[in-house]
């Protein structure tokens, strides 16, 4: 009974001591598929963040396109 009390203190404290923060992945993209020529911009052409923003059960996506430029555009 104490090995377990003391077990369950342990991984308690463990836990309440972790820090706990938002969480966000990107990718950047910078190849040209669809058999046109390459953007004018500098790559990364496109960056794709998600952000779970400390929220769970929610992600907000993002799309940045500021490697392109004039008429070039993204679409789906």
């Amino acid at each position: 009974m104490k090995k377990t009390l003391s077990l369950l203190l342990l991984i308690l404290s463990a836990a309440l001591s972790t820090p706990t923060s938002a969480s966000v992945v990107e990718f950047e993209f910078n190849l040209e598929f669809s058999g046109g020529e390459e953007p004018s911009g500098t790559a990364p052409w496109m960056v794709v963040s998600f952000d779970d923003q400390g929220t769970p059960g929610s992600v907000q996506m993002t799309l940045s396109t500021s490697g392109l430029s004039g008429s070039e555009s993204l679409s789906s």
